[in-house]
C-alpha cells in the first residue's frame, strides 16, 4: 500500500466512522421525542409502549442503518418466520460481530420481540429506553488476565423472570446461545439456559443464522464493504427431548444453515463433531 492508498484508506475509515456516530446519535434523538410524546401512555399501558416502542427501535435503526450506509448490504435466503403473538418463539441465532444486533433488526422490525443486551451497553444507551421496548440487560464479571467474562449468576433468575414477562406479554426473544462472539468464525458450543427456558415452557425454538457479519465489521469496528446473509429455519419443539439433544439439534440445523451461504469458508468454519 504506498502512501496514497493509505491516505485514502484513512480518510475513507473516518468518513464512514463519522457516518456511523451521526447514524447513532440521530436514531436516540428520534427515539428519544418519540417516547416524550408517549410518555403519558405508559401509566394507562405499559405494554403498548412496549410494543410500540419495540417496533419503532427496530425499524429506525434498520432505516439509518441501511439507507444511509452504502457499505452493508444483507441477503435473507429464505423466508421470514410465520408470526403468531399467541405462540412467542425463541430465535437463536450465531454470534460473530458487534455488527450483529444491527443486522437482528431485519427480523425485529417484523416481530415483537425482546433481546438481551450486555451491561456496557448501558454507558453508550440509555437504560430506559432499552427497558420500555421489552430489551434485558444482562451482566457480566470480566476477567482481564485471562481475558474472558462470565455471566453473573445472581441476575440469571432475573434474566429469565423478565423474559417470561416478555413472552407472556406477546414478545418472542432474540437471543445468541454461544454467549460470545466467535473468535474463528466457526459455530461454539451452546449455553444451557435458554433451552432450559424453552424446555420449561414449551416454547418452539427457531435456528437462525448470520453470516459474513465478522467481514463487513472487523473487530476493531472498522466497516467494510460486504453483503450479510441471513436464513431461518424451521421451528423445532422442544417436547420429547432432553437437553443435551435439543442443543444438539438445534446446532447441528443452525451449522447446516451456515455451510448452505455462498461465502462458507470450509478451512476456517467447519466443526468436526458436526459433520
Amino acid at each position: 500500500m504506498n502512501i496514497f492508498e493509505l491516505i485514502f484508506f484513512r480518510l475513507e475509515v473516518l468518513f464512514y466512522f463519522t457516518i456511523f456516530l451521526f447514524l447513532a446519535f440521530s436514531t436516540v434523538v428520534v427515539q428519544f421525542f418519540t417516547f416524550l410524546i408517549l410518555f403519558p401512555v405508559l401509566f394507562y399501558d405499559r405494554k403498548f409502549i412496549h410494543k410500540v416502542g419495540n417496533r419503532f427501535i427496530y425499524s429506525s435503526i434498520h432505516f439509518f442503518m441501511f439507507t444511509f450506509n452504502r457499505k452493508w448490504k444483507y441477503v435473507v435466503l429464505s423466508d421470514f418466520p410465520k408470526y403468531d403473538p399467541k405462540r412467542p418463539k425463541i430465535f437463536m441465532f450465531n454470534h460473530l460481530s458487534n455488527a450483529d444486533p444491527i443486522f437482528l433488526t431485519v427480523l425485529g422490525k417484523r416481530v415483537f420481540s425482546g433481546a438481551l443486551y450486555k451491561d456496557s451497553l448501558h454507558i453508550l444507551y440509555p437504560r430506559f429506553f432499552t427497558s420500555l421496548v421489552g430489551h434485558t440487560p444482562i451482566y457480566f464479571t470480566y476477567d482481564k488476565v485471562r481475558k474472558t467474562k462470565t455471566v453473573k449468576k445472581e441476575c440469571i433468575a432475573e434474566v429469565m423472570r423478565r423474559c417470561k414477562e416478555l413472552t407472556t406479554d406477546g414478545f418472542s426473544i432474540l437471543v445468541f446461545p454461544e454467549g460470545t462472539r466467535s473468535k474463528t468464525g466457526a459455530l461454539q458450543e451452546f449455553k444451557d439456559g435458554f433451552f432450559r427456558f424453552a424446555m420449561e415452557n414449551n416454547y418452539e425454538i427457531v435456528p437462525c443464522t448470520l453470516h459474513n457479519t465478522r467481514n463487513v465489521l472487523t473487530q476493531n469496528n472498522y466497516m467494510t464493504k460486504g453483503t450479510v446473509y441471513l436464513k431461518y429455519g424451521e421451528p423445532i419443539l422442544p417436547q420429547g427431548k432432553d437437553l443435551e439433544d435439543l442443543k444438539f439439534e438445534v446446532r447441528k440445523t443452525m451449522y447446516e444453515m451456515i455451510k448452505s451461504s455462498p461465502d462458507f469458508d470450509p478451512k476456517v468454519e467447519t466443526v468436526p463433531e458436526l459433520e
